[in-house]
């Protein structure tokens, strides 16, 4: 499951290779949240969750990253890491593409872990996104996200309408989030509130979610 991802970061530093050091350029971030959600379910049992990512920005649009979090869910899974590259460009009609491939790995556990490619699009306020499974040893899916942000001037809002749909069976449901956020100092502070339509599964019931993140 893991050659997808594999083959693009070989060849995205193939393609970046003859270009200037100076056109790659590195960055690194830590955030603090009350709670990691993910599609409308809480990955932490609702406790707080400590996070790191790193993300190399490539010549040609291309990019590279990677974002770890601690999770709690059976069974037995701890630790989250998410690889993951991709091609993104704005037009100069302000359109923007972002085309990628994502790869969860779970440590410390037999949680499957599991592959996505993506495809979005952007124009002004709005965005929207395409993820579908691509690993055989589970369901195939497809989640479609809209999204929306406005800068308000104190603060930032964001909003977004998700649905997540099996290829086979039930299961499909519907989440949602609107927050505001703002940088203060060094740090950027973010409060939302997340929910779905899933009924008895207290991980996907509404939450307000307080983080705190750093640029590194």
């Amino acid at each position: 499951m893991r050659r997808p991802m594999y083959t693009l970061l070989l060849s995205a530093l193939m393609l970046s290779a003859p270009c200037a050091y100076a056109e790659i350029s590195a960055s690194a971030n830590v955030a603090l949240a009350s709670d990691y959600v993910f599609r409308g379910f809480s990955q932490t049992k609702e406790d707080p969750a400590l996070s790191g990512g790193f993300d190399l920005s490539l010549p040609n649009g291309l990019y590279l990253g990677t974002w770890a979090s601690n999770v709690n869910f059976e069974p037995n899974a701890h630790l989250e890491l998410d690889l993951y590259g991709g091609w993104s460009r704005e037009f100069d009609n302000g359109v923007g593409l972002d085309l990628g491939v994502i790869q969860y790995e779970y440590f410390d556990s037999s949680v499957a872990e599991f592959t996505e490619v993506y495809g979005g699009v952007s124009y002004s306020l709005f965005s929207a996104t395409l993820y579908y499974d691509v690993n055989s040893d589970q369901d195939d899916y497809l989640v479609a996200e809209l999204g929306v942000s406005k800068d308000l001037g104190p603060v930032a809002a964001t909003a977004t309408l998700g649905l997540f749909e099996p290829d086979e069976g039930s299961g499909d449901y519907n989440y949602w989030s609107i927050g505001v956020s703002k940088e203060l100092g060094e740090f950027g502070f973010d409060l939302s509130y997340h929910d779905t339509d899933v009924d008895n599964d207290e991980n996907a019931d509404g939450r307000v979610v307080l983080t705190v993140s750093k640029e590194l």
